[in-house]
């Protein structure tokens, strides 16, 4: 069955009957914004696995807090605020590293060179995104001669 998108009289009514306890009028919002929700969460993530699990976190959350939802027809953006929260989440926790305590002793000796390749890399992206704004033709003679 092709989805068709809700009016907000819809989403009203139906994030009404999930709030009154009614699990079908909710299982409704979820088969209708769950493209949504992962569309958005892949943007995010950029990996539709870690979106997908997102989304289904989000879903969740959105099911356990929907009686704080004071205004119904509000709820595409209030899910995707809880979207947001749990892709941010994950970023985090995807960005913790954990180091050996072996590494760590020679890690300050290594300050130095991990800032200079921090440097180069930085550099490197600003030559690039200056490359990407050149005319075609001055573009390809950029690229073709590095």
């Amino acid at each position: 069955m092709k989805k068709r998108s809700l009016d907000s009289v819809e989403i009203n009514a139906l994030v009404k009957r999930a709030q009154s306890g009614e699990t079908e009028g909710f299982d409704i919002l979820l088969w209708r914004f769950q493209d949504m929700a992962v569309g958005y969460a892949t943007t995010i993530l950029r990996d539709r696995s870690a979106a997908e699990d997102a989304a289904q976190d989000a879903f969740v959350e959105a099911f356990r807090n929907l009686s704080a939802l004071r205004e119904p027809a509000a709820f595409p953006g209030w899910l995707r605020q809880i979207v947001w929260k749990h892709c941010d989440r994950q970023l985090r926790r995807n960005a913790l590293t954990t180091v050996n305590l072996d590494e760590a002793a020679h890690t300050s000796a290594q300050e130095d060179s991990l800032e200079v390749a921090m440097e180069t890399v930085e550099v490197r992206d600003k030559v690039m995104t200056l490359v990407g704004q050149l005319p075609n033709a001055q573009r390809e003679v950029v690229v073709l001669f590095y």
